[in-house]
């Protein structure tokens, strides 16, 4: 079994999370840098907060299609299902850390979400609608993606998941919580 379609998705996986959707559309709609407003990152939660409503829920989708892209690009050339931790590291990583931005990016949340998404679509959007339920009472980006990412591979493995496909769900969850506490510890030291 060769592995150069496995470095071939991963490369590709990589260069689809750089994209900065946050960093074009704070350029486009108000002329301005996203990573020198609200917390600095180029994710949605920083595009909802320092650009509207509008911007984040945009920023949002072109994140969670990263993830989409990256892992149905991983099923369409290894015929693998079971093999989506690669391009889902790679494509959080390319978000996280994106070359082209000096590796200064996002936290991954939303490219993970579009990830999970292609993994377990009713479960996901299930805890789309209870996060959204959460962020609108609690008005904290933090707590409603605590909560859901740590009951879905519970949920997942209830229903049927392969142990492989829960360790990876875990994994991606614990880069994108380590990326979020080391940011969030950053920036505080900074303030």
């Amino acid at each position: 079994m060769s592995i150069l379609p496995y470095i071939f998705v991963g490369m590709i996986s990589y260069l689809l999370g750089t994209l900065p959707s946050s960093y074009i559309i704070g350029k486009l709609t108000r002329g301005i840098d996203i990573r020198r407003l609200g917390d600095h990152n180029l994710g949605a939660a920083n595009a909802w907060q320092s650009l509207g409503k509008l911007s984040g829920i945009a920023v949002f989708i072109v994140d969670c299609l990263k993830g989409v892209l990256a892992v149905t690009l991983s099923f369409s050339i290894t015929k693998q299902q079971e093999v989506f931790l690669l391009p889902s590291i790679a494509v959080i990583a390319g978000h996280n850390w994106p070359i082209f931005l000096n590796f200064k990016g996002g936290r991954g949340a939303a490219t993970l979400i579009g990830i999970l998404l292609i993994i377990s679509p009713k479960v996901t959007t299930f805890l789309l609608v209870l996060g959204s339920g959460i962020l609108t009472f609690s008005k904290n980006t933090v707590m409603p993606l605590g909560i859901c990412f740590s009951i879905y591979p519970v949920i997942i493995w209830t229903l049927g998941a392969s142990s492989s496909t829960v360790l990876s769900c875990i994994c991606l969850m614990l880069l994108v919580g380590i990326t979020h506490r080391s940011r969030t510890t950053a920036l505080s030291k900074a303030m």
